[in-house]
């Protein structure tokens, strides 16, 4: 009987070791779901900062754009106006027309028709009579040349300027 009672203490020993051993695995498999449960909390608050600091950069990058486009499209009706004016296309009285460089539309007309010849030497202004061609040549750029083509529609206007001094 006392191996009888001993063998029923072995087996009550063994139950229990099991049912401990039971028990830490489901205590391990707790901790880690719930690590598992924190670090998805860190890491989708960590995501959550990211996305805020995209969408501010992204709200920034719109705001640029269409800061662009309002400049872009300014600069478009400029050169159109401008190109209007070159062409003696205007659509607005000469009063109202804007100053081009200090000189207005009815300045650059009236300066046009007079000869150098005509104008007079002011004094105390150097004259450089012994400038050479080629060097007047080099810098002065020519209406086909491309000096300032990066911009494309000065490039355009550049190109209709000199189609338009051709025909005349």
């Amino acid at each position: 009987t006392r191996s009888a009672a001993a063998g029923a203490v072995d087996d009550v020993i063994a139950a229990t070791r099991d049912q401990v051993a039971d028990l830490l695995v489901d205590i391990v498999v707790a901790e880690a779901g719930q690590a598992a449960v924190e670090m998805e909390g860190s890491r989708r608050s960590q995501l959550e900062s990211e996305l805020q600091d995209l969408e501010i950069k992204a709200s920034e990058r719109r705001k640029e754009a269409e800061q662009l486009a309002g400049l872009i499209e300014s600069r478009r009706s400029a050169l159109g106006d401008i190109a209007r004016d070159l062409g003696g296309e205007s659509n607005t009285p000469q009063e109202e027309q804007p100053v081009i460089s200090g000189v207005s539309p009815k300045d650059l007309a009236i300066s046009q028709s007079i000869s150098s010849e005509d104008v007079p030497v002011i004094s105390g202004v150097a004259q450089d009579s012994d400038t050479d061609d080629s060097e007047a040549e080099k810098s002065s750029i020519e209406p086909g040349q491309t000096a300032q083509a990066e911009d494309p529609f000065f490039a355009e206007l550049i190109a209709k300027s000199s189609q338009q001094k051709e025909q005349e």
